[in-house]
């Protein structure tokens, strides 16, 4: 038995939107935690930014004019942050809130919000 062509069509149309990949992506304005390697400066001292490369690979341009700090050691180049903050107007922009010095191995607590580690 023959299957009509609007029938093929939508039955095409409905395994596609099941199947299909969902994807979250965050827009600007939406909370993000992030860990990951600072590239520059080589030592923070009066920069409005740092270049982070994420643990999974991305480069982020993360503004910590505002950042509150988690430690009092100086942030260098090549240590793991762990960086709290809202989504810029690009994905690869990030204006932190919170940042703070941590452990490879340690992650942040899903769902956006910035922990370095359990209290």
């Amino acid at each position: 038995m023959k299957c009509p062509p609007r029938a093929l069509v939508l039955a095409l149309v409905m395994i596609g939107l099941v199947t299909a990949p969902v994807g979250a992506n965050a827009a600007s304005g939406d909370r993000r935690a992030v860990t990951g390697t600072v590239e520059w400066p080589a030592t923070l001292t009066d920069e409005r930014f740092i270049v982070l490369r994420a643990v999974d690979g991305t480069r982020m341009y993360v503004d910590v004019s505002v950042a509150q700090r988690r430690n009092a050691a100086p942030v260098n180049a090549g240590e793991l942050l762990a960086i709290a903050g809202v989504e810029g107007e690009k994905p690869y922009e990030l204006r932190a809130t919170m940042l703070a010095h941590t452990e490879p191995g340690a992650a942040l607590a899903p769902g956006g919000e910035g922990s370095a580690s359990p209290p």
